[in-house]
Parts: structure tokens; sequence; C-alpha cells
């Protein structure tokens, strides 16, 4: 991360924290961990939600996925801004992860492979989790993964509250990542 990227996080934090949700941007082993179910079919669509400063985005593109496969949903404008300019070729789309389905048929895509999730789940209600829950649903092909980090260890909140998951996934994989400030859990579901 350059140190460009940095400040653009820490000037942003204290203005969005409940929007950014964490308090430094993922490390590259939280990005790799987040990245290690991603399907490298030759067509499939993979989308990031919450592209940040883009550690992620460049881990996707990393694993071998090619950048016309790759679609970042990023609502603060800064960061839409920055990712854009890092990854001149990925569709970056500056828009609301709780309209992904409409987000998407905007731009013609009803069906996606793999969704890469980093909004912070825990600064939401159980009816905005819900929502995005359908959303990704909606949009995830049967078979299709979603990969989701967050904060809480122990809790594992999705895991746990199964009526979340309203038997549209089942959870295949889930690691901590001690090396990451601070250190997350990453769980990867499959669309059933």
């Amino acid at each position: 991360m350059s140190a460009h990227e940095l400040l653009k996080f820490l000037t942003l934090l204290p203005r969005a924290p409940a929007q950014i949700g964490a308090i430094a941007p993922s490390s590259r082993w939280l990005a790799k961990a987040m990245v290690e179910w991603i399907p490298l079919e030759k067509h499939g669509l993979v989308v990031e939600l919450g592209g940040g400063t883009g550690a992620i985005t460049q881990a996707i593109l990393n694993r071998g996925l090619h950048q016309e496969q790759l679609i970042v949903i990023e609502r603060l404008p800064e960061f839409t801004t920055l990712l854009r300019r890092k990854h001149p070729n990925v569709r970056v789309i500056e828009a609301d992860a709780f309209e992904l389905s409409s987000v998407l048929a905007s731009i013609g895509i009803t069906q996606v492979h793999a969704i890469i999730s980093s909004l912070p789940l825990r600064n939401f209600s159980c009816s905005q989790i819900q929502k995005l829950i359908e959303e990704i649903a909606q949009v995830l092909v049967v078979g299709g993964l979603w990969t989701q980090f967050g904060y809480h260890l122990y809790d594992r909140t999705l895991v746990k509250r199964r009526e979340f998951l309203n038997g549209k996934f089942r959870m295949i994989g889930t690691k901590i990542v001690w090396l990451n400030l601070p250190p997350a859990r990453v769980c990867t579901f499959r669309r059933i």
C-alpha cells in the first residue's frame, strides 16, 4: 500500500467510520485469505463489495482473475476515485451494495459466480444484514461463492444466526487471519 492510499484511508476514517468499519486497511494476509476460494472460470464474474483502498481488489487480480471479470462496488466517492486510478480496466461502480441486484442490472448483469465482501456487517442492523444477504442470493449463481470477513473472531455471527442465511447458503470454510489489524475471521459460503 502506498503512502497516498494510507493517507486517504486515515483521512476518511474519522468522517465515515461506520462505512469503513476498520481501524486500518486490510493486510495482504487478509486479502490473500479472502480470495482463496475465487473460481477462475474463463467467463465467470466476480463482484467485490466495499473495495476501499484496493488491497483485496489487487489480491483478486493477483489470483489470476482477468480485469474484465471483476466488478467493484464502493460507496465512498474518494475510494471509488482511488480504485479507478489504480485499476483503470476494472469496472468500479460508485453505489450502495444494499442495491446490488439493481446496480448490476443497470449494467446488464443478472448473475455472478463469486462475491467478495469487506462490508462491516457488525455496523448494520439485522434487517440491513438480511437485505444484503437477499441481494447477494439474488445475483449469485447456484454453487457460487460468497466470502465475507469480519472482526468477530469467536462470535461468527452469520454462522451462529442461521436465520440470516435463509437456507440459501451453506458455510464451506472459515479461518482466522491473525496478521491483520485487528485480526479478522473469513467465512466462505456456497449458494445452494
